[in-house]
C-alpha cells in the first residue's frame, strides 16, 4: 500500500491516528523508535508467552497469548484485506472455518502501548461495522505495513494545518 496513492480523506485520517498515538507515547521519535524495536524482534513480539514486551521508552502488553498458526492466519487475513478489501474474500469454503476461528480467537485481543507520559490501546480486530470484521488500521501501521508508510503518515501535512 502506498500512502500518497490513498484518497485525501484517508491520508488525513491516518495522519491524525498516527500523530495522536505518537503524542501519547511521548512524541514522534519515541513512537518511531518503539516501532523499530518491535519490528527488530524475531519472531514477532506477539508470539511472546508472557504477553509483554519492554522497549527503551515503555512497554507493550496484550491480554491473550497468540500462537504461531493464529498469527499466520492473521498475516494472511491482512494480505487478503489489502488485496481484496475483505478478510474473507476469496477464502475457499473448506478454509472458511479455519479463518473464522482465527478471527474469533483474535477479536478480544487488545494491545496496550505504554510510554513515559501516557498510554493507548488498540483492538486487534475492528468490529465497528456489523457483519464486516477488519484488522485495526493502527495495528497494521505498527506491526505490518512498511515503516516508510508510518513515517509518511506522521509527516503528512493536512490542508489547513500548520506544522511547527
Amino acid at each position: 500500500m502506498r500512502f500518497m496513492e490513498l484518497p485525501e480523506g484517508e491520508r488525513a485520517y491516518l495522519h491524525k491516528l498516527a500523530t495522536e498515538s505518537a503524542e501519547k507515547i511521548g512524541g514522534v521519535n519515541f513512537f518511531l523508535s518503539m516501532v523499530e524495536e518491535i519490528r527488530a524482534e524475531k519472531p514477532t513480539i506477539l508470539l511472546n508467552q508472557r504477553c509483554k514486551f519492554n522497549h527503551s521508552h515503555g512497554s507493550v502488553s496484550w491480554n491473550k497469548q497468540i500462537f504461531r498458526d493464529t498469527y499466520s492466519e492473521l498475516t494472511e487475513a491482512v494480505r487478503r484485506e489489502s488485496r481484496d478489501g475483505d478478510i474473507f474474500a476469496k477464502v475457499q469454503p473448506k478454509d472458511y472455518k479455519r479463518v473464522m476461528n482465527a478471527i474469533r480467537v483474535l477479536k478480544p485481543i487488545r494491545i496496550e502501548f505504554s510510554g513515559k507520559e501516557d498510554s493507548f490501546s488498540v483492538d486487534l480486530i475492528d468490529t465497528s461495522t456489523p457483519k464486516k470484521s477488519r484488522i485495526s488500521t493502527l495495528f497494521k501501521m505498527i506491526f505490518i505495513y512498511d515503516l516508510g508508510f508510518l513515517k509518511k503518515s506522521l509527516s503528512y501535512k493536512v490542508d489547513g494545518e500548520s506544522k511547527e
